[in-house]
């Protein structure tokens, strides 16, 4: 049996890593890639859209393709007959710990067994239970900062925010990350640096916890998400790469001001390899990187678009809209809602309804069984969103109104990575469902048995 430390670097695709590679032969993502193997991944699936994380890591933790397991948002019911290849390694017996990797939570449905040694379960969580309790602060303050919209970053801490760093100080949060934080925070606070990368703060923060509950713990497989790389490329992939656009959509001062925003995501990230490298050495256990998809250049970016409308409480807009059925929300990655029904039944007439009640403004909408998810895109300016042909304040929908300062110039693409620290025999491109097999098989837990 071989241990395990698996750092899941959302959406980081093979030309991003070759790119960092080259700017950085002696980095430590690259080094791992070079000593050990990286592989391409490819992920094939037919969509009723473009792919999405929530849905290519279940179909990568499931090794089943969406049209079987049926996980496409983050709220989806998950079903059991496909149980995540961490789910399943717990039940061979081997320890498992989870930091942020996406579909763990509730801990009680998904992480259920007790080999399950420490979970912090991912943003999407319902509610800050963690495994064990004593992390639960920081689960806490987790939920907090992610809750806030994709476009709104603060350095700023309410009193009650206190107790989560104070939980971070004593979970293994070392010197060197609370002197990054400080100089980050103190950048941005002087506008030196954009308030975006606040997010790598978040990413460093539990990378130290992560480390610390491997040591606590001992486990087997331990696995930490993260998606600070994603998201400065869906923003900054523009600044990076703008060869890829034969009419360039911003000028050369916004490449200019923005050039550093990737780099300084991939300089986090290598921060968080060469310390996970460094304790899988002196632990006799393997570091595999691992993306479920990655992104390209969005050619079709727009940036003309000044205001967005971000709906904060779901359930706000529909007492605006007088809803006639009884909803609860879940948590959701804006401009999406997840709305929950009582029955399968209901959803279905709640579906129609809302969408009739929104026109246009709904883009998109998915049921899976008691699960409406919608994809909202009411029209706003700077003070007030169109709600069913009328203006209204942000404040009666339960929404704020965000300034766009940035647009997608990156784009999900079915190409992503997979690198081992120690060399295997996997071929130059790997079936990105068969990435939770070949894990579980160094880990030496044997597939399933399959009947015809």
């Amino acid at each position: 049996m071989e241990r395990l430390i698996v750092l899941e670097v959302n959406e980081l695709p093979p030309r991003v890593l070759s790119w960092w590679g080259q700017q950085h032969p002696r980095s430590a993502l690259w080094q791992l890639a070079q000593r050990g193997q990286v592989v391409d991944t490819l992920l094939h699936e037919d969509l009723p859209r473009d792919l999405y994380p929530s849905q290519s890591w279940a179909s990568v933790g499931m090794g089943v393709p969406w049209e079987d397991h049926g996980v496409f948002w983050y709220g989806d019911p998950k079903p059991d007959e496909h149980p995540f290849y961490w789910q399943r390694a717990a039940e061979a017996g081997r320890t498992v710990g989870l930091v942020g990797a996406l579909h763990t939570s509730p801990i009680s449905e998904r992480c259920a067994s007790p080999n399950h040694s420490f979970v912090i379960p991912d943003v999407f969580s319902g509610d800050p239970e963690t495994r064990p309790a004593a992390l639960q602060p920081l689960q806490e303050l987790n939920l907090r900062l992610s809750r806030q919209s994709a476009r709104v970053a603060s350095a700023r801490l309410s009193p009650n925010d206190l107790r989560g760093v104070l939980g971070f100080a004593r979970h293994g949060v070392t010197p060197a990350t609370w002197l990054e934080l400080a100089r980050l925070a103190a950048a941005v606070g002087t506008r030196r640096w954009n308030k975006e990368r606040l997010r790598v703060g978040q990413s460093l923060l539990m990378a130290d916890v992560f480390l610390r509950q491997i040591e606590r713990h001992d486990t087997d497989l331990s696995i930490l998400f993260t998606n600070h790389v994603a998201s400065a490329m869906h923003r900054y992939w523009a600044a990076s790469f703008p060869e890829d656009w034969s009419e360039h959509p911003y000028g050369d001062e916004w490449i200019a001001e923005h050039a550093d925003e990737l780099p300084f995501a991939m300089r986090a990230t290598d921060r968080i390899v060469g310390r996970l490298v460094q304790h899988a050495e002196r632990t006799d256990r393997n570091v595999v990187v691992v993306s479920s998809m990655g992104q390209k250049a969005d050619l079709d970016v727009d940036p003309s678009r000044t205001h967005q409308a971000v709906i904060n409480d779901p359930l706000a807009l529909l007492h605006h809209l007088d809803c006639p059925f009884t909803a609860d929300t879940r948590p959701a990655m804006v401009p999406q809602l997840t709305y929950v029904l009582p029955d399968a039944a209901q959803a279905q007439r709640f579906e129609t309804w809302i969408r009739e009640a929104l026109g246009s403004a709904i883009t998109e909408s998915m049921r899976a069984d008691d699960t409406v998810t919608l994809t909202a895109d009411l029209p706003s300016n700077a003070t007030h969103v169109r709600v069913a042909d009328a203006l209204v304040a942000p404040e009666r929908i339960g929404a704020s109104i965000e300034a766009i300062n940035d647009h997608r110039s990156g784009r999900h693409d079915p190409r992503g990575i997979l690198a081992s620290a120690r060399r295997t025999d996997w071929p130059d491109e790997v079936d990105a469902f068969s990435i939770g097999d070949r894990i579980l098989e160094r880990l030496g837990v044997a597939a399933p048995l399959t009947t015809s």
